[in-house]
């Protein structure tokens, strides 16, 4: 009970000032209409003037434009008790000086020429007073009398002031007394106090009921309501019936599914994000990589090859020496085990080139069905030698492709030798081309080379575009080749991915962004 008068009284008070803020700004928007009518009055009276009168004489002081404005303005306020005046900081008449507060509007006009009103809330014997104001400026109808040479005689018998078009002439002020702002309040008040009271009645009363009738009845309701909220989003609630509380049981079970749904929603898109960065970062992290090895690989790869070379060379001549010398089966064996392990670093000095090697990146448009099968041709013998069967679904409407021939095919065939290594008792190897909306919403192309293969470990996905790092047995392969294409794909702005599962194969993914059209 403590609790509800507390509430209700914090209520009734934001309301009261709320009212208060909303009733005073009610009433400086009366007044700005007010002065917006005056101003109205005088832009008319202004164009009328223009249209119907082509001299520069008034014939008649009500006809000028600020006059009349002031006359139907004060005429009007005058019906509310309100002052209408129209002040300026160089009077003509002394009826038009300026009171304190209309100085300051004044000067606040003269000082910001972008300030369209000005007020105060002021006392003046014991009454309390709201002053507003808004400026009045020069515009081309005003020249006749305000413009011209300083000093000289307008039509109206008065000194020129030389003033130009925007100049701030003078103001609209009104000055309205508060009291009828008061008692418009007191009247709100006493109303809001009546509502109030009846709204404790009313209140208590429901409340009584809900508590006898309603309450008691939800205890389950509350409890469901708790399990979801603490997670378990699956929890509905039973429905027993079919009132009011049958309703909301309905309805909240309906929520509850929406919010189900929309959490599964939030957590598949947030997932797809957190690959996506994941994946970005990766291929960052991979591209530095392969960037700060390549300088380091390059001048080991030539220091290496050198010697190695010689050595090779030299071997081919002392073999056939070595065994027309007699020498044992033994050494001879040496010297075949030093050619094998030399050639070896050959091989691997001649990947470490290759893959620190910037030749001019040369691309032109196409269609990539025709590098996939341009790639296929140089190992279709291989396959059908091994027992591999190769199956191809290329997409006849892909569209076209900026790319490297020699470095997309490079990639290519890396990856149709990898397939046919871990395939050394046959399988089949396909490959997919197809055409695909990118999550900028540009049109992309993607490669899918599969293979029927044992599959990589998990743990091993992560390293597999590292240099020099590879999963196949010792003494086959440099474990360069993905590094390079990843590093080739990279070039042409695209992406490589892998997907693996253990016993049933790998897929190797391209993604070429296409041609804008």
């Amino acid at each position: 009970g403590v609790t509800l008068v507390m509430a209700l009284s914090a209520g009734f008070w934001v309301v009261l000032e709320r009212e208060d803020r909303q009733a005073r700004e009610d009433f400086r928007r009366e007044l700005g209409t007010i002065t917006g009518y005056a101003q109205a009055v005088r832009e008319f009276m202004a164009e009328n003037r223009i249209v119907s009168v082509q001299d520069t004489t008034y014939h008649n002081l009500n006809h000028v434009p600020v006059i009349a404005a002031w006359l139907t303005a004060q005429k009007y306020a005058a019906k509310k008790d309100y002052v209408f005046r129209t002040p300026s900081l160089v009077p003509r008449s002394k009826k038009n000086a300026p009171i304190p507060f209309e100085r300051r509007a004044l000067l606040a006009f003269e000082n910001d020429a972008h300030l369209t009103e000005y007020s105060e809330e002021t006392k003046e014997g014991g009454v309390p007073l709201i002053q507003y104001a808004v400026p009045m400026r020069l515009t081309e109808d005003c020249l006749a009398c305000h413009g011209g040479s300083l000093g000289e005689i307008d039509p109206l018998g008065y000194a020129k002031e030389g003033m130009k078009v925007g100049d701030l002439r003078g103001a609209f002020s009104l000055q309205a007394p508060l009291t009828t702002l008061a008692e418009r309040q007191a009247d709100n008040r006493q109303a809001i106090f009546f509502i109030g009271l009846g709204i404790v009645f009313v209140t208590g009363g429901a409340i009584f009921i809900a508590i006898r009738f309603v309450i008691r009845p939800l205890d389950g309701f509350l409890a469901a309501i708790r399990r979801i909220g603490a997670g378990q989003i699956q929890e509905r609630v039973a429905v027993y019936s079919g009132d009011e509380v049958g309703e909301l049981a309905t309805e909240f079970n309906r929520m509850a599914d929406q919010l189900e749904s929309s959490h599964a929603t939030l957590e598949e898109r947030v997932q797809e994000r957190t690959q996506a960065l994941e994946q970005s970062q990766t291929q960052l992290v991979q591209a530095s990589k392969l960037a700060a090895l390549g300088e380091l690989v390059g001048g080991i790869a030539h220091e290496v090859n050198t010697p190695i070379g010689i050595i090779i060379m030299r071997l081919a001549s002392l073999r056939p020496d070595a065994k027309e010398s007699g020498l044992s089966e033994d050494l001879l064996e040496d010297l075949e085990v030093i050619q094998r392990q030399a050639n070896k670093v050959a091989q691997i000095t001649s990947g470490l080139l290759a893959f620190a090697r910037q030749t001019p990146f040369s691309p032109k448009e196409m269609q990539l069905n025709q590098v996939v099968n341009n790639a296929v041709a140089l190992v279709e013998n291989v396959m059908r030698n091994k027992g591999i069967l190769y199956q191809a679904q290329l997409d006849s409407d892909l569209p076209l492709v900026s790319l490297d021939t020699t470095r997309i095919e490079q990639v290519l065939l890396n990856l149709f030798n990898n397939a046919m290594d871990v395939m050394p008792s046959g399988g089949e190897l396909t490959v997919i081309t197809e055409a695909f909306a990118g999550s900028d919403g540009d049109d992309w192309v993607r490669v899918r080379v599969r293979d029927t293969g044992e599959g990589i470990l998990e743990e091993h996905l992560d390293r597999l575009f590292d240099p020099f790092f590879t999963t196949k047995e010792v003494g086959k392969g440099t474990g360069l080749g993905l590094s390079i294409s990843y590093g080739l794909i990279q070039e042409h702005g695209g992406t490589l991915s892998v997907e693996s599962e253990l016993h049933k194969g790998t897929e190797f993914r391209v993604e070429l962004p296409a041609v804008s059209v």
